[in-house]
């Protein structure tokens, strides 16, 4: 992580990168559910802007 990015687009990123390099390497065809037309990105693996929850139990987590 550096300085400019948060735990979660940290995450987002790597996990994101992660599945699309995998994707890429079995040929899984699902890879071309996720591509775009964007100028800073070829494929979008989640949301946009998803809502944000604070989890404060685990009743809230559904355990």
């Amino acid at each position: 992580m550096n300085s400019k990015e948060f735990p979660n687009n940290s995450f987002e990123k790597f996990t994101g990168k992660m599945l699309v390099n995998k994707s890429k390497q079995t040929k899984d065809e699902a890879t071309h559910n996720y591509a775009i037309t964007a100028t800073d990105r070829q494929y979008n693996i989640y949301l946009r802007d998803p809502l944000e929850v604070l989890i404060i139990n685990r009743k809230m987590a559904g355990r």
